[in-house]
């Protein structure tokens, strides 16, 4: 069976920290590292905000079990610097799991993953996110199957590193199908995601080009409410 770490770079992420995290406590060890800032490029395209939120805090206090890297210098772009710092600190395990913060799995399709990771001989896993995944926009009711991406890096063996543009050398690797998930992505972006940004989507044709809104089931929606609700209170 193979041993698998999660590598996780945050900043400003307290509403996904605790779906997030909790997930993740099934695998062998947590890595994270706090950002010294946002993305250059996220801060001027999304707004993503300059000041710190609680995110350090709430890892600590919530999730003692993560182990904390030191922080690095946030590059301007999402790239392979964002996780080339953990291998040091992770380079005893099979799998190091790079997971987006924002991504939300149901129990039985996080079980089917984490089944795979187990037991697979590969080095490199990737993950169709086209075919298997929602993008939120805003609010768990306006999903959208508009994933770009096809054949995305999710684990890869630390015995060598992502290369700039987030490839990896793999001796075997393999694609996951079939394991869905749902991605807060255009969450916390009050730039780019904005209320009046759901009108212009309708307006330019986007939703009707990817088949409508469509909202999150049951069990997503109890496992975002139920952090938001904590995180509020």
């Amino acid at each position: 069976m193979n041993r698998i770490a999660s590598i996780t770079p945050i900043w400003n992420q307290e509403l996904f920290i605790g779906p997030h995290f909790s997930m993740l406590s099934d695998l062998d060890a947590n890595f994270v590292s706090f950002q010294t800032g946002p993305l250059t490029a996220y801060h001027q395209e999304h707004g993503i905000g300059l000041e710190p939120d609680r995110s350090e805090r709430l890892i600590k206090e919530l999730f003692p079990k993560v182990q904390i890297c030191p922080s690095f210098s946030t590059p301007q772009f999402f790239g392979s610097e964002l996780f080339n710092p953990f291998i040091p600190f992770a380079k005893d395990y099979d799998l190091l799991l790079k997971l987006d913060a924002d991504m939300v799995f149901t129990k039985s399709e996080w079980d089917k993953l984490l089944k795979i990771l187990r037991t697979t001989d590969s080095d490199c896993v990737r993950i169709n996110y086209k075919d298997n995944s929602l993008n939120y926009y805003y609010d768990l009711d306006h999903g959208l199957a508009d994933a770009l991406e096809e054949n995305e890096i999710i684990a890869f063996n630390p015995k060598r590193p992502l290369t700039p543009t987030l490839a990896y050398e793999a001796d075997k690797e393999i694609v996951v199908n079939g394991v869905f998930f749902h991605h807060l992505r255009g969450w916390n972006k009050p730039k780019s995601t904005h209320r009046k940004r759901l009108t212009e989507m309708e307006l330019d044709g986007t939703v009707e080009k990817y088949g409508g809104w469509r909202s999150a089931p049951p069990e997503v929606r109890q496992i975002v409410n139920n952090w938001l609700k904590q995180l509020n209170a």
